[in-house]
């Protein structure tokens, strides 16, 4: 199983409840398919959204999607990171690169800035890079989304697309059980 990554630029803003009712509409056609909704990632403004899915490949998603009608801007399979991991990320950064990254050479971005993180109170909470090494999701959790800019200004990266979440929204879990791996 692999993490892949569906963005979605909506046509009119949703609400939390909204990703979760289609969420559970979804569910057969997922399961269906071997494809496990993890969370869903949504901008405060309600007019896009990134969800991560589990899934054998990124193509079982796409055809998930396809059956049940829901439109999709990009489907991506990569290595996330998951970083800290203990709460909910509030910002979101989307980079894209002309040269192939690597996951480790992301992860630097946390070196050269550590600093400035700690000041400003931003704590990365995921990364995901595309298997080709163009793409990449950061996720942080930061008392605002200017803190975030505020860093990468600091680290040198200018071309970001960073935005704030409203919500992250995952499957509803038992308490008893654990979230996947």
């Amino acid at each position: 199983m692999v993490d892949v990554l569906v963005g979605r630029p909506l046509q009119a803003p949703v609400a939390a409840q909204d990703v979760r009712e289609n969420g559970r509409r979804a569910a057969d056609c997922l399961e269906m398919h071997r494809v496990e909704w993890v969370e869903s990632y949504l901008a405060s403004d309600g007019t896009q959204m990134l969800c991560r899915f589990r899934a054998p490949d990124a193509e079982s998603v796409r055809n998930a999607f396809r059956q049940v009608g829901e439109s999709f801007a990009a489907i991506w399979s990569g290595a996330f990171d998951p970083g800290a991991g203990d709460r909910s990320p509030s910002v979101a950064v989307e980079r894209r690169f002309d040269e192939p990254v690597t996951l480790s050479e992301l992860r630097l971005l946390e070196d050269v800035c550590a600093w400035c993180w700690v000041t400003h109170r931003v704590r990365r909470m995921g990364l995901f890079v595309s298997p080709d090494g163009r793409r990449a999701l950061y996720l942080y959790r930061a008392p605002d989304s200017e803190s975030v800019r505020l860093g990468l200004r600091r680290a040198g990266i200018s071309r970001a697309s960073v935005w704030t979440l409203a919500s992250v929204v995952g499957v509803e879990r038992s308490p008893t059980e654990s979230p996947p791996a």
